[in-house]
């Protein structure tokens, strides 16, 4: 401690213009530049470069005198030094003078190792250290655990926005269904006698039957849906039409199957095994099916000839029905159901496709909206958690061992997966969301890109060494 406070005075007068340069200047020089990091324009700083015995450029002397740089300074070096990371006086005012020197300690014999040292400890301890604890600010779970939990997060997302949509809608369902127990018409007889009506008929009945099969108990209103249904699928003609003695309940099974008919039918047309009218065939099928069920709702008369405007519990439950389902498709597809959706044994690439800002990823605004759909669900954590080990993915390719046997620049490759661009700063945000996790993760990067400006090492070359010796010094 004493040696680097020594060292620290030493660099702060040799930077005011005070005082001789000692023999070992070299040393000393180096070890003030490490130790001293922002302070070095602490003690000197109102006549910081008033000499030059380094030989700074006159920009970054008038630079190093302003009150504004000098408590920006400061702020990053308190920062660093809060986070565990040493910086070097030219890390900490990026003053390119400054780095040009302690680029060259890092070549010469007296300072070389002191500098590499500095060097790894800070680019394989502190950063990484810093790192993780930011990390764990915002989830302390990480890794195959939490990518699971992520997509587990984003099913039970879904299920969420589907209760929603049932609980809108079922009062009027249910209301509906308690008063319309007999449905009946010439109209309804006559759809359910097409190939698309009795089609229908004919898979709600199997569904309902294969949905009894597999209660632990019989439901009486299943159990009585499921005889109707079965009874006249059976059965290419009835006495008094084939919806003789229907549910409206058992109506809307069948009107269900003839929405799953047409799904299938445009995905038919789409790939080319089906014609387009067929289609458009189905689609006024179904409309007049469902006109004629909302007709004879009885729910829906306001007196004897007479409709409500605002239709019946049967045309207001589908209403609401339909206009939740454009939010649960929605969220199926935007990034929920992108991650959903996604399988393999590549479980990290389902982390990087969500949150890297490449072309095949989410946009901000759609970060925005995944982030707040698990909110809406209670996944919360689970949210945390996949972004958190998106960081430590980041974090573990920035330390890998290059070809030289050398980790390199941590910092500068964290900062440039995490934070190179304005696209992937305006991803990083959304996905945090808390404003205070995000000034976290702004001041970390401030921390990183001061300790990016590295540190070369190897044998001075021949500018170098003119550049220090006692004459170029003086």
């Amino acid at each position: 401690a004493a040696l680097t406070e020594t060292a620290r005075q030493a660099l702060d007068k040799l930077l005011a213009g005070e005082g001789a340069l000692p023999s070992d200047y070299g040393n000393i020089v180096g070890q003030g530049a490490l130790g001293a990091g922002g302070q070095a324009l602490g003690i000197a700083a109102n006549k910081a470069f008033q000499r030059n015995p380094l030989g700074v450029s006159p920009f970054d002397r008038a630079q190093a005198r302003d009150p504004r740089f000098i408590g920006q300074t400061e702020s990053l070096q308190n920062e660093a030094a809060r986070r565990g990371v040493d910086l070097t006086a030219g890390q900490s005012t990026g003053l390119r003078s400054l780095m040009a020197k302690e680029r060259q300690l890092g070549r010469l014999d007296e300072t070389a190792d002191i500098m590499s040292d500095f060097a790894r400890k800070q680019r394989d301890i502190q950063v990484p250290s810093a790192v993780r604890a930011e990390i764990s600010q915002i989830s302390p779970k990480t890794g195959e655990e939490a990518i699971q939990g992520f997509r587990e997060g984003a099913a039970e997302t879904v299920k969420a926005f589907e209760k929603q949509r049932f609980e809108a809608a079922d009062p009027f369902y249910k209301e509906a269904f308690a008063k319309n127990k007999i449905v009946a018409s010439p109209l309804i007889d006559k759809i359910l006698n097409t190939p698309m009506g009795n089609d229908a008929l004919r898979s709600a009945a199997e569904r309902t039957q294969n949905a009894m099969q597999r209660m632990a108990s019989p439901d009486p209103e299943l159990t009585q849906i499921a005889n109707e249904l079965a009874s006249v699928g059976k059965m290419p003609e009835t006495k008094g039409g084939v919806a003789s003695g229907l549910s409206l309940r058992s109506l809307d099974l069948i009107k269900q199957n003839m929405d799953d008919a047409i799904t299938a039918t445009q995905k038919q047309v789409a790939n080319g095994t089906a014609r387009p009218g067929s289609l458009s065939e189905l689609r006024e099928t179904k409309r007049a099916f469902v006109k004629e069920l909302d007709r004879l709702d009885v729910t829906a008369k306001a007196g004897p000839k007479s409709l409500k405007p605002e239709g019946g519990a049967y045309a207001r439950g589908r209403a609401i029905w339909g206009s939740e389902s454009d939010a649960v498709e929605a969220v199926k597809e935007g990034g929920v159901g992108l991650l959903k959706n996604m399988e393999g044994p590549d479980r990290i690439g389902i982390i990087r496709r969500v949150f890297d800002s490449g072309a095949a990823g989410l946009t901000p605004e759609e970060i925005t909206r995944t982030r707040g759909n698990f909110l809406f669900a209670g996944k919360k954590a689970e949210w945390d958690a996949g972004l958190a080990t998106w960081f430590s993915d980041k974090l573990d390719d920035a330390m890998k061992i290059g070809a030289q046997g050398e980790r390199g620049n941590v910092p500068g490759k964290f900062y440039k997966s995490v934070w190179g661009d304005e696209r992937q700063q305006a991803i990083v945000r959304a996905a945090i969301g808390d404003p205070a996790r995000i000034n976290g993760i702004e001041k970390l990067m401030e921390v990183m890109r001061a300790a990016s400006r590295s540190l070369p090492e190897g044998s001075p070359t021949a500018t170098d060494l003119a550049a220090m010796t006692q004459g170029s010094l003086g």
